[in-house]
C-alpha cells in the first residue's frame, strides 16, 4: 500500500474515533442534564462505562471533594470485565494518600503515568499503591469549574500506555462535562442551604417579636436553638453567659443532643479558649475550636458521639462581652456558608439576650415585694398552731420516751439533719415539731411533705416548684415546698417512700441548698433545715437497692428513734386523757374520765398501730360513750395465748420457756430466710408483721441477717 493510502486509512481510522467520542460525549452531556442531584453518581457511573469502553480501559475513578472539608471520597467507578487492576473505590482521602499527585492535581496539571516504574521518587506513595493494585499505566486529571476544585478522575491500564495528546484532550473534554454536573449541583445546594439560613432566622425573629415576657422570652430561646440544630444540621446547640467576677462560663441554655453539662454548670474561660488565644472573646467573629482543643468537661461525650468541631460566636451586649453561643459540628471544618449563617445566629441572639437582661433587671425591682408577699403566703399557709402542733412537747413519763426528748434537746439548736425512725403512729411529727420549736427556727414555718403521697410525675413540681406553662395545668408560677420551708424546717415524713428514680434529684437540692422551679432555668438558694421520718428499715432499703446510700448517709447525721407504745406503757394512759379531753370538748361529751377499769384495759391491750391508734380509739370510745362511763371498744388481740384445760396431757411450759421458743423460732426462721421482710423472708414464714419481728430480735437480742 502507498503511504498516501496508509496516512489516509490512519485518519480516516482517528476521525471515526474522534466521532465516536463526541458521539459519546454528547450522550454523556444529555444524560446529566436535568437529573435530580441524588442520581448524578449513578449517572457519572453510567458515562465512565461508556468512555472506559470506547477508550479500551481497565479502570475509571471519579473522586469528589468535601466542601465541607479538604476530603474525597470516591464518588463512581467503573471497571471492566475481567480487568485485573485493584478497587480504587475504597480509597479515600486522596490529599493524605498521595500526596504528590494532589499537589500537581490542585494546580491545575494533569497527572499523566504511561508507566509506574517511571514515577519520580517524591511520588513513592503513589507507585507503591498503583504497583500494588497492578496498574501499569495511568492518568489523572483535576476536576475544576469556575475556579473552583472539586476533585479528580483516574483514567487507568494495566499495562504501560503511551497517553496521545488526542487522548487527553478527549478525556479532559470528558472531565470538564463531569465537573459542571457536580458543580451545578453543588450550588443548587448552597442555594438550598442559604434558603434554609434565611427561613431559620426569619422562624427565630418571628418567635423573638411574640414574646413578650421573661418567660416567654426564655421559651423562643429555646424554641429557637431547638431550629438551629433541627434545620442548621449541628448536634447541639449552647448558650453560655459571662459570669465576670468568677471568670467562668456558665450553662444558661442548651437544645439538642444530650450532653455532660446541665444548666448551671460552669466553664473555667481558660478550658474553652486557652488555644483560640487569650483575646478571642473580645473580637466579634465566630471561631473555631477543634476537638483535640475541647474542654475537658465535653471530653467522654464528644468522644462517644463523634463531635469534631465547636463554633464559637461571642455575645457583645453595649459593646461588652455578656457571653458566647456554641455550635456543636460533627466536622472540624467549616465552610464559609456555615461561618456566615453563625454570624447572623449571633447577631439575632445578642439582640433577644439584650432584651431578655433588660427584663430580668426590671423583675429584680420587684425582689423586695416579692419576698414579702411569699413570706405573707407562707404565714397565711402555715399558720403558729401548725407550726409548733397542738400538744406542746411530747408526753414522756416512760425512760425510754425521756431518753429521746433528752437527744431531741441536745440536737435542737444545732442545724444538723435529724433522721426520726419508728414504727407507723408513734409521734414522729409530734417530734420533729418540738425539735422546731426548740431550734433556733422557731419563728420560721415548720412545712410538712409526705412523700408518700406524692405522684412521682409531681415530684419536682411539689418539692422545687414550677413556672407558668411548665407543664400542662401549670396555669400560674407556684413555690415548693423547699422555697416555702426558706429559713425554717422542712419536715421530709415517709422519706422512705420516694421512688428511687427521684432520689438523686432530692439528694442534689439537699447538697448544694440549690433549686431550679420546673421550666425555669434560674437557680435559687435555700436555706432550710432537714427533719426526715421513716419507719422502713433503710439500712434494708439500701442493701437491697430500693434507696440510695449516698442519700441515706445525707440524711442519717442525727439518727433518733421513737420507741413503739408498748414498749412506753407508762405513756399510754396519759396520752390517752390528753385524746379524752380533745375528743370529748369537740363532741360535746362531759364527764367522761379514764377510770382503773379503762387504764388496765388499755395496758393490756398491744398498740399496734402505736398512739395514732390510741386516739382513734379514744375517739371511738367518746362517741359511743353517750354517758359516764368510758366505754372502750378495742379489737380482740389476733394472738391470743390458748388456755390449757386443768386435765390437758399437754405440758405447762413457764413464761421463761415460751419465750425461749419464740427465740429459738425466730432464730431458725433468719437462717432459712436469710432476710426479715419481703416473699420468703423470715417475718412471712413466721405469720408476723416486719415490724413486730424487728421488735422481738431487738428484745432478744438478736442480730439481723445482713449483720452476721
Amino acid at each position: 500500500m502507498r503511504s498516501e493510502d496508509t496516512a489516509a486509512a490512519v485518519g480516516g481510522a482517528e476521525l471515526q474515533e474522534r466521532l465516536r467520542f463526541e458521539r459519546a460525549i454528547a450522550e454523556v452531556s444529555a444524560m446529566m442534564v436535568g437529573i435530580a442531584d441524588d442520581d448524578l453518581e449513578e449517572v457519572i457511573a453510567r458515562a465512565l462505562a461508556i468512555i472506559g469502553e470506547l477508550q479500551e480501559l481497565d479502570q475509571i475513578t471519579v473522586h469528589l471533594l468535601d466542601p465541607e472539608s479538604t476530603t474525597t471520597d470516591a464518588a463512581a467507578q467503573w471497571r471492566a470485565e475481567g480487568a485485573v487492576t485493584g478497587d480504587w473505590e475504597s480509597v479515600r482521602d486522596l490529599v493524605t494518600r498521595y500526596p504528590w499527585s494532589a499537589e500537581q492535581l490542585y494546580a491545575g496539571r494533569p497527572v499523566v503515568v504511561p508507566a509506574v516504574g517511571e514515577l519520580p521518587p517524591e511520588a513513592a506513595k503513589e507507585r507503591a499503591d498503583a504497583e500494588e493494585r497492578k496498574a501499569g499505566a495511568y492518568v489523572a486529571l483535576p476536576l475544576f469549574s469556575d475556579e473552583v476544585p472539586l476533585g479528580a478522575i483516574s483514567f487507568i491500564s494495566a499495562e504501560p500506555r503511551e497517553w496521545r495528546d488526542s487522548f487527553i484532550a478527549r478525556v479532559q473534554l470528558f472531565a470538564e462535562t463531569v465537573a459542571g454536573a457536580v458543580r451545578r449541583r453543588q450550588l443548587r445546594r448552597e442555594a438550598r442551604a442559604l434558603d434554609r439560613v434565611e427561613r431559620v432566622i426569619d422562624e427565630m425573629s418571628r418567635r423573638f417579636v411574640a414574646a413578650t415576657d421573661v418567660d416567654a422570652i426564655r421559651a423562643a430561646v429555646n424554641e429557637a436553638l431547638a431550629l438551629v440544630c433541627r434545620d442548621l444540621d449541628y448536634a447541639r446547640a449552647l448558650i453560655l453567659r459571662l459570669l465576670h467576677d468568677a471568670e467562668a462560663l456558665e450553662l444558661a441554655f442548651h437544645q439538642g443532643a444530650r450532653g455532660s453539662m446541665r444548666t448551671g454548670d460552669r466553664l473555667p474561660l481558660t478550658s474553652v479558649f486557652e488555644r483560640a488565644g487569650a483575646d478571642a472573646l473580645e473580637d466579634t467573629d465566630p471561631f473555631v475550636v477543634t476537638r483535640p482543643h475541647m474542654p475537658p468537661e465535653f471530653a467522654a461525650v464528644w468522644e462517644e458521639e463523634g463531635y469534631r468541631g465547636l463554633l464559637v460566636c461571642p455575645l457583645h451586649i453595649g459593646g461588652e462581652l455578656s457571653g458566647v453561643i456554641a455550635l456543636v459540628a460533627r466536622q472540624e471544618r467549616f465552610s464559609s456558608r456555615q461561618m456566615h449563617s453563625g454570624r447572623l445566629v449571633q447577631q439575632l441572639f445578642a439582640t433577644v439576650l439584650a432584651r431578655l437582661t433588660a427584663e430580668i433587671e426590671r423583675e429584680r425591682a420587684f425582689d423586695e415585694l416579692a419576698t414579702l408577699k411569699a413570706r405573707i403566703e407562707r404565714e397565711r399557709d402555715y399558720l403558729r398552731e401548725e407550726v409548733r402542733g397542738s400538744l406542746g412537747a411530747p408526753v414522756a413519763e416512760s425512760e425510754a420516751m425521756q431518753q429521746v426528748l433528752e437527744r431531741v434537746r441536745s440536737v435542737a439548736k444545732t442545724g444538723a439533719t435529724v433522721l426520726l425512725l419508728g414504727e407507723t403512729g408513734v409521734g414522729k411529727e409530734v417530734i420533729a415539731r418540738y425539735l422546731h420549736t426548740l431550734s433556733a427556727r422557731a419563728e420560721q414555718p415548720l412545712v410538712r411533705v409526705n412523700c408518700a403521697s406524692i405522684p412521682s410525675e409531681l415530684f419536682e413540681s411539689e418539692f422545687f416548684g414550677h413556672v407558668r406553662g411548665a407543664f400542662t395545668g401549670a396555669h400560674r408560677e407556684r413555690r415548693g415546698r423547699f422555697e416555702l420551708a426558706d429559713g425554717g424546717t422542712l419536715f421530709l415524713d415517709e422519706i422512705g417512700e420516694i421512688p428511687l428514680a427521684l432520689q438523686p434529684k432530692l439528694l442534689r437540692a439537699l447538697q448544694e441548698g440549690e433549686v431550679e422551679r420546673v421550666g425555669d432555668d434560674r437557680t435559687r438558694k435555700v436555706d432550710v433545715r432537714i427533719i426526715a421520718a421513716t419507719n422502713r428499715d433503710l439500712h434494708l432499703e439500701v442493701d437491697e437497692g430500693r434507696f440510695r446510700a449516698d442519700l441515706y448517709y445525707r440524711l442519717g447525721v442525727f439518727p433518733i428513734e421513737v420507741p413503739p407504745l408498748r414498749e412506753r406503757s407508762q405513756d399510754i394512759v396519759p396520752l390517752a386523757r390528753i385524746f379524752l379531753r380533745r375528743h370529748a370538748a369537740q363532741l360535746g361529751r362531759e364527764g367522761l374520765v379514764i377510770g382503773s377499769r379503762e387504764a388496765d384495759e388499755l395496758h393490756r391491750y398491744d398498740w399496734p398501730g402505736n398512739v395514732r391508734e390510741l386516739s382513734h380509739a379514744i375517739e371511738r370510745a367518746v362517741i359511743l360513750s353517750t354517758q359516764p362511763p368510758l366505754e372502750l371498744d378495742l379489737p380482740v388481740p389476733a394472738e391470743t395465748p390458748s388456755v390449757v384445760p386443768p386435765h390437758s396431757s399437754k405440758k405447762i411450759r413457764t413464761q421463761e420457756e415460751l419465750e425461749e421458743l419464740e427465740r429459738q423460732s425466730i432464730e431458725a426462721a433468719l437462717v432459712e430466710a436469710g432476710k426479715i421482710s419481703g416473699p420468703g423472708g423470715a417475718a412471712e414464714l413466721l405469720g408476723l408483721k416486719p415490724s413486730t419481728l424487728r421488735d422481738r430480735m431487738r428484745v432478744y437480742g438478736i442480730p439481723s441477717p445482713r449483720r452476721r
